[in-house]
C-alpha cells in the first residue's frame, strides 16, 4: 500500500476499515467449558438504552463512551440512572478514568486555509472533575484528536498527535497535569491500536507494522518487544498488568509478552468464524476477558483452556472486570454483571 494511501487511512478511516473484517483464525482450536447459570446475571437498571463502545472499571464504576457524543457511568451497586458526565456537539474520541477526574479529547472543528482544503481535525484535551462535574479545557488546538489514545501517571498525561508529515506519523506526547507545554517523546507511530502506560514506559500495538513496541516515558528510542510479521499476527489491541502485555491478534490469539525483555508465549490460539477485529480485550489480577460471537470468554494468565462466562443474546462491545463482577453489554439488555 503507498505510505500516502497508508497515511490517510490511519487518519481517516482506520476504526472503519478495521470493522470490515471477520477473518478466520489459522491456527487450533482450544475447548471452551463451563457456562455459569443465567440465574447469577443481573441486568444493571435503566442501562438497556445505551449503546456501549469502550468501558472503563474504577473505584465501584463503569464508565463508557455512548455513541460519539457521550461520556456515562453508572455505580454497580445502587440502582440509580446513569450519570451523563459529558454531552457533546461533536466527536469524542477516547478518554481515560484516573481517580477523580475523567481526561478525554475532544474534536471541536474541522479547518482549512487557502487552497488546502484537507479539513484538518482540531481539537482539545479536556478534564472532568468527577467531584464537581466541573469540565475543564488544558490542551487546544492540537491536530487529530479522534485518533488520540490517552494513559495517564500521577503526574502526567500522555496522548497522541497527528504529526506534520507522513514520515513523521502521529506524535506522542505528554502533558503534566498541573499545565505547561507539552513534552515530545517519541514520533513514527503508523496506526496504533493499544496505548499502556505503567511505571517506566509506555506501550503500544501498532497495526501499521504489526509490531508491539515501547519507549520510556521520558523519551528516547523505541523498543520492538513483538516483530507479528514473524509469527503471521496483527496486532487489534494490547492491555497489561505489573509484569506483562496481553496481545490479541486479528486472527484471535492471545499473546503473553514480558515488558522488559519481550519474551513471549501463546496462552490461546482460535480457531472459527465468528471472531470479530474490532474485540477489546481487558484484564484483571488473574484473567482475561474478551467477547467471541455470542459468548464472553475468561482465561487464566497462566494459559490452558477459556471457559464461557455467558451467552448472549446480541454481540458485545464493552466486557471489563473489577474485584467482584465481570460486566458486558447486550443490546436491548444494557450492561449486564455477573459475579466473578
Amino acid at each position: 500500500m503507498p505510505k500516502l494511501v497508508f497515511f490517510l487511512l490511519t487518519l481517516f478511516g482506520l476504526p472503519l476499515f478495521l470493522s470490515r473484517f471477520d477473518l478466520k483464525a489459522q491456527t487450533r482450536t482450544q475447548s471452551s467449558t463451563t457456562v455459569p447459570g443465567r440465574t447469577k446475571q443481573r441486568p444493571i437498571p435503566y442501562t438497556e438504552m445505551f449503546s456501549f463502545s469502550k468501558c472503563v472499571v474504577d473505584n465501584g464504576y463503569i464508565y463508557w463512551q455512548r455513541g460519539d457524543d457521550q461520556l456515562v457511568r453508572v455505580n454497580r451497586d445502587d440502582s440509580k440512572y446513569p450519570e451523563s458526565l459529558v454531552e457533546s456537539n461533536t466527536r469524542i474520541g477516547n478518554f481515560a478514568v484516573d481517580g477523580n477526574d475523567i481526561y478525554y479529547m475532544s474534536e471541536n472543528k474541522a479547518e482549512h486555509r487557502g487552497t488546502d482544503f484537507s479539513f484538518k481535525l482540531t481539537g482539545e484535551l479536556r478534564k472532568v472533575d468527577l467531584g464537581t462535574g466541573n469540565i475543564s479545557t488544558l490542551l487546544n488546538g492540537f491536530n487529530w484528536p479522534g485518533l488520540a489514545f490517552i494513559g495517564t501517571d500521577p503526574t502526567h498525561i500522555y496522548f497522541l498527535e497527528g504529526g506534520g508529515s507522513v514520515e513523521e506519523g502521529l506524535v506522542l506526547k505528554r502533558l503534566a497535569k498541573n499545565g505547561s507545554e507539552p513534552d515530545r517523546i517519541t514520533s513514527g507511530l503508523k496506526a496504533p491500536n493499544g496505548f499502556v502506560v505503567d511505571g517506566k514506559n509506555i506501550y503500544w500495538s501498532d497495526y501499521g507494522d504489526n509490531s508491539v513496541r515501547k519507549v520510556a516515558k521520558t523519551g528516547g528510542e523505541q523498543t520492538v518487544l513483538f516483530d507479528g510479521n514473524k509469527y503471521h499476527t496483527v496486532p487489534i489491541t494490547v492491555t497489561s498488568d505489573d509484569r506483562y502485555l496481553y496481545l490479541l491478534g486479528q486472527t484471535g490469539r492471545i499473546y503473553q509478552i514480558d515488558k522488559e525483555g519481550g519474551k513471549w508465549k501463546m496462552l490461546y490460539a482460535y480457531r472459527g468464524s465468528d471472531f470479530n477485529a474490532r474485540t477489546l480485550v481487558s484484564a484483571d489480577k488473574d484473567f482475561l476477558y474478551w467477547p467471541l460471537g455470542n459468548r464472553i470468554m475468561r482465561l487464566s494468565k497462566k494459559g490452558g483452556d477459556p471457559t464461557i462466562v455467558s451467552l448472549l443474546r446480541s454481540p458485545s462491545r464493552c466486557v471489563v472486570a473489577d474485584d467482584k463482577y465481570i460486566y458486558w453489554n447486550e443490546q436491548q439488555r444494557g450492561l449486564m454483571r455477573i459475579p466473578r
